[in-house]
């Protein structure tokens, strides 16, 4: 079995392409959010929680951490975010943020992210 493996300076090369492109719609990487949770404070707090129970309390979090697993699949897409206590899956949808939406689609293993929502 063979494992093609991409040399360093394709992937850079492929890295700066995007940045130019995220430049060229205007796209300045922001830095006024705050994170307000971790991921192990979420699951210690609210993993005995079921889905109507966390529906009721419509908790809302913001967290940030770098995308170590993603699987884009038609209009709904989940990936998973790790920061420094762990790890938490996101799931998004395409009805619900139609230009974040596709921006997702062009996001990296790598990337550092910053997510605000409802458990």
């Amino acid at each position: 079995m063979t494992i093609e493996i991409e040399d360093e300076s394709n992937v850079y090369q492929i890295r700066q392409q995007k940045l130019l492109e995220l430049r060229a719609q205007g796209f300045s990487y922001p830095n006024q959010f705050k994170r307000h949770h971790l991921a192990a404070s979420l699951m210690a707090d609210y993993d005995m929680c079921d889905k109507a129970q966390l529906a009721e309390r419509a908790i809302t979090v913001a967290v940030a951490g770098r995308i170590v697993l993603r699987r884009v699949m038609g209009k709904a897409s989940f990936f998973h975010i790790q920061d420094a206590s762990g790890r938490l899956q996101i799931y998004v949808r395409q009805n619900d943020f139609p230009q974040i939406y596709e921006q997702f689609k062009s996001w990296d293993l790598g990337d550092i992210v910053g997510v605000e929502g409802v458990l």
